[in-house]
């Protein structure tokens, strides 16, 4: 069976290594990425134990690490008084073969890159065309390529062109948030923070989260701004910049001195979160949608890597060339309801972290200070999200 995987970000790369370290005779296949060799990525991730326990299935335990960080604990703070309302203790949630790490995101990208031979991942190929061929897919690039699959898997992320053309145009959707970046920003200019640990500052329609990335120290932040009747314009989103600064420096002025002064002279990038809907069927014509492409969700849980990987593990184990049919009706049935779930549980995070009502907010202070100290409680909750088993 030759299978063409459709972009070279963390879902695909996964789905790619799976196939290649256990060696499947089954499958041919090649991944193609429209991007160039040499782009990076910046920006960090967080990688919760039911990622990085599917990553340790490709060898992701040797990955050196000063490549990246183990928190300790979740410090929650208030964004615009920065005091300290309570903590999680990451070691409950979390194991030694199963770690939550913090990585920055091109680092993770290079490690699943470097294990696959270099021929198996094309560069620099836009997919323009996809035709029916007798009961294979041609896939036509842009430079006047082409390949000739029997299934292609679409992990082109949230702007998926495929998916667009190939399945229903109506899924994509903006959600009313903003996502805004710094450079890496050195240890030396934090402050009054515990540097080991993920530091998230929740505030009214907006939180920010800063936290190391690795032995050097650099640290990630983004914050994420939620405003009704924002509005975004989905064919070029960059016609509303202007609008997202104002918007940000206009909260930024609210927040504690110790995270003003730590960002306040650092490059400001910014992008709007876009919702994918859960859809009912994510394989059409040979065609299946995984990672961002098929269910990217507001960003409130660390789940987006985590829900990506589980994809592409839950696939590789559904490809067999019997009873394919039946075996991707299956694996598309358990990976709908495990994104709903994830999805309710970020959706309710989103709630938490962006209270503004001082009342809410002093329930959320002792309620969740008082459960979060509770060690049968935590492992309870996080259990079914942090050791699910696809």
């Amino acid at each position: 069976m030759k299978i063409a995987i459709i972009g070279a970000g963390i879902s695909g790369l996964t789905l790619g290594n799976l196939i290649f370290s256990n060696k499947n005779q089954e499958i041919e296949f090649q991944i193609f990425e429209k991007r160039k060799k040499d782009h990076k990525d910046s920006g960090g991730i967080q990688l919760s134990p039911n990622a990085t326990n599917i990553l340790n299935i490709i060898g992701f335990k040797k990955l050196d690490y000063a490549n990246f960080h183990l928190p300790k604990s979740i410090n929650f703070l208030d964004l615009l008084s920065g005091e300290k309302i309570f903590d999680l203790n990451i070691l409950d949630i979390s194991s030694r073969d199963k770690p939550y790490i913090c990585i920055k995101r091109s680092v993770l990208i290079d490690f699943l890159l470097n294990r696959l031979q270099k021929d198996i991942v094309n560069f620099n190929k836009e997919v323009i065309n996809i035709k029916n061929i007798d009961n294979y897919k041609k896939i036509i690039f842009s430079d006047g390529t082409s390949y000739l699959s029997d299934l292609i898997i679409s992990a082109d992320g949230v702007f998926s062109k495929i998916r667009d053309k190939e399945f229903n145009r109506d899924q994509l959707s903006f959600s009313g948030s903003v996502a805004f970046r710094t450079d890496y920003i050195k240890s030396s200019e934090i402050f009054e923070l515990q540097k080991e640990n993920i530091s998230v500052f929740m505030g009214p329609s907006s939180h920010s989260v800063l936290y190391p990335l690795n032995k050097e120290k650099d640290f990630n932040f983004v914050s994420i701004i939620s405003k009704k009747g924002l509005k975004v314009d989905k064919e070029d989103w960059t016609k509303n910049i202007n609008n997202f600064n104002d918007l940000f420096y206009e909260k930024m002025k609210n927040w504690n001195n110790n995270l003003r002064n730590i960002i306040k002279n650092k490059k400001i990038s910014c992008w709007p979160i876009f919702k994918v809907k859960t859809i009912d069927s994510r394989i059409q014509n040979n065609i299946i949608l995984i990672g961002d492409a098929a269910h990217a969700i507001v960003p409130y849980h660390a789940q987006g890597a985590a829900q990506s990987i589980e994809d592409a593990y839950l696939l590789y184990k559904h490809l067999k060339k019997n009873n394919l049919y039946l075996n991707i009706q299956n694996f598309q049935k358990i990976r709908k309801k495990r994104i709903l779930e994830v999805e309710k549980r970020s959706n309710v995070n989103q709630f938490i972290f962006h209270l503004s009502n001082n009342y809410l907010k002093f329930l959320r202070k002792n309620i969740l200070k008082f459960l979060l100290k509770n060690r049968v409680f935590v492992k309870i909750y996080f259990n079914k999200l942090f050791n699910h088993k696809p």
